[in-house]
């Protein structure tokens, strides 16, 4: 069985932002800071106002996250990740083949 596939800066974009995001450390990370809008808001303004301060904080804070995992994907080197992948199951191993590389994963 062959598989061919090309990975973009588009998957590698989504996907290390999708494990950004499903990483319970760094989620924790980002609700911090509207959880203290969210703290300092709610002594002066109604419930729903501050939530909705606290939401837009949480949304800047990813939008801003995007903005710089693009510029660092962007900047780096990446060749070898950015190419064309061929995937072959043999009868003893899988066979991952680029233009750079080859690798092989065997069956236990």
């Amino acid at each position: 069985m062959r598989v061919e596939y090309e990975v973009g800066y588009r998957d590698r974009f989504v996907f290390n932002l999708t494990h950004q995001f499903l990483t319970p450390a760094i989620s924790g990370a980002f609700l911090l800071l509207p959880l203290l809008v969210f703290l300092i808001e709610i002594r002066t303004r109604p419930v729903i106002l501050s939530v909705v301060s606290a939401a837009i904080v949480f949304l800047a804070m990813w939008i801003a996250q995007a903005v710089f995992l693009a510029i660092v994907l962007i900047t780096r080197r990446s060749d070898s990740v950015l190419t064309q992948h061929v995937l072959e199951a043999d009868e003893d191993a899988i066979r991952d083949s680029t233009k750079f590389n080859e690798s092989r994963y065997f069956w236990p």
